[in-house]
């Protein structure tokens, strides 16, 4: 059947209804008027109030299998349409009409029109919740992830919950307010706020599923994908999926990051966008400690974590790490005890979520810069300077044209970091490059000593 074929037989079907409906009162009225209280004769007449009560029982006692598929194709093409005749883009980009599939020219207004009518019938006929709500909303639910993943899907630099929010109450809650336009003003002003909450938090659901499935791409890209970790964190807090996302990320993490195949600097790479992204997310440290527990876990097992780190920090190219070692913050190990910076921040303070894994959240996850994140995987400053000097004896004693000023500045940085009594071998090993560097030169000028 198409969209008119079955707009045409559901009009004429409730249109009978009510003309049946009516003829009935009206002769019930009729023939109780006429009847005497007192007489034994009088006939059993169900009464105006009942029969609405009645019809309903006999109608969904005998509904067809089709019929709810019907409904929905019906309700599917009345929201369509309702999005042409207000303004809004096709949804799909073809030559018949999306609304009411007609090919030479599109009859949506009518198709509206018509579509009011039957809703206001069905209000008569007390019918609107048996018959339209379930399908009215499993459209609207349908349209809702439609209309959120041609959006956002693949974009993360832009933020669209505002406009998703937009869309919503104008469109989807527009439709609505043509189904229950015939209801009575109070009722129709209680189902649309009921509704308007339920849909709104299907929305922010959606948008928590949809973006969940990408967390990890948009973790890779950031900052660039900042706009949409705002978003998500704002439907978090509105939503009940904190636990969910922390699972499909954990499984993300562990599916495409820990295992042989990925090289440790690609791994400290990722745990590097963890740390800035999930801080976005959530500011409290939670996800972020529930999620890169196993990828710190992971990291120790692997023999090159240490020097990866150590070269990355002095490493020009790395620009994650050298912007981070110029931040003259010292090294912060982990320490779940309260500080003094905590009380002067109180202000900003937020309370643990409680989640489906109770853990207490260090306040070295929620404050410490991305270095002191790196060396707290082993938990000791003395391995990460060890590894610095190894590093540094082999570039001394392998690099004929190695640039010491570089290296100074270099350990100038790690010395704020890590403090001067675990450097001092490495200042001392500089020193002597230099002093023979200056004799050489004067050695080569003839400028004997």
């Amino acid at each position: 059947m198409s969209v008119k074929q079955i707009q045409d037989s559901f009009a004429d079907a409730v249109t009978y209804l009510v003309d049946e409906v009516e003829a009935y009162n009206a002769k019930a009225v009729l023939i109780q008027s006429n009847q005497r209280h007192d007489s034994q004769e009088n006939l059993n007449v169900i009464s105006p109030g009942l029969v609405h009560e009645k019809l309903r029982a006999v109608l969904f006692s005998s509904v067809p299998p089709h019929f709810n598929q019907v409904l929905l194709r019906f309700y599917t093409a009345a929201f369509r349409a309702f999005h042409k005749v207000s303004g809004e883009e096709d949804l799909e980009d073809s030559l018949q009409c999306a609304g009411c599939e007609e090919v030479d020219s599109c009859k949506c207004a009518i198709f509206i029109e018509k579509f009011r009518q039957i809703n206001i019938n069905l209000c008569t006929l007390n019918l609107m919740d048996g018959v339209s709500q379930d399908a009215a909303s499993t459209v609207a639910y349908k349209f809702i992830e439609q209309h959120l993943q041609s959006t956002c899907k693949g974009n993360f630099e832009n933020r669209y919950l505002n406009t998703l929010e937009e869309w919503l109450n104008m469109t989807v809650l527009g439709w609505f307010e043509l189904l229950y336009k015939s209801k009575a003003d109070y009722e129709a002003s209680e189902i649309m706020s009921s509704l308007k909450d339920h849909l709104n938090h299907f929305l922010y659901d959606t948008y928590v599923n949809v973006r969940m499935d990408q967390l990890f791409n948009i973790i890779i890209e950031f900052p660039e994908s900042q706009a949409a970790l705002e978003d998500l964190k704002e439907c978090l807090e509105k939503t009940n999926l904190k636990p969910k996302v922390i699972h499909s990320l954990k499984s993300a993490m562990q599916r495409r990051l820990l295992h042989p195949g990925v090289n440790t600097v690609d791994i400290l790479t990722a745990y590097i966008s963890a740390i800035k992204a999930l801080r976005v997310l959530d500011s409290s440290g939670y996800i972020l400690q529930l999620v890169c527990e196993p990828v710190c876990k992971y990291l120790r097992t692997r023999e090159d974590t240490v020097r990866c780190i150590v070269s990355n920090l002095t490493d020009e190219n790395c620009i994650e790490l050298a912007g981070e070692l110029v931040k003259f913050t010292p090294i912060t190990t982990e320490d779940n005890g309260e500080s003094e910076e905590d009380d002067e921040n109180w202000e900003n303070w937020q309370p643990d979520p409680v989640g489906n894994e109770q853990v207490q959240v260090s306040k070295g996850v929620r404050t410490s810069d991305i270095v002191s994140m790196l060396v707290n995987i082993y938990g000791s400053k003395e391995l990460f300077a060890s590894e610095y000097e190894s590093l540094l004896a082999q570039r001394l004693l392998f690099t004929c044209s190695l640039d010491t000023e570089r290296e100074v500045r270099y350990l100038e940085c790690l010395k704020l970091r890590f403090g001067e009594s675990l450097l001092h071998s490495c200042e001392v090993m500089l020193r002597d490059v230099a002093d023979s560097k200056r004799l050489n030169a004067h050695l080569s000028a003839g400028e004997l000593p």
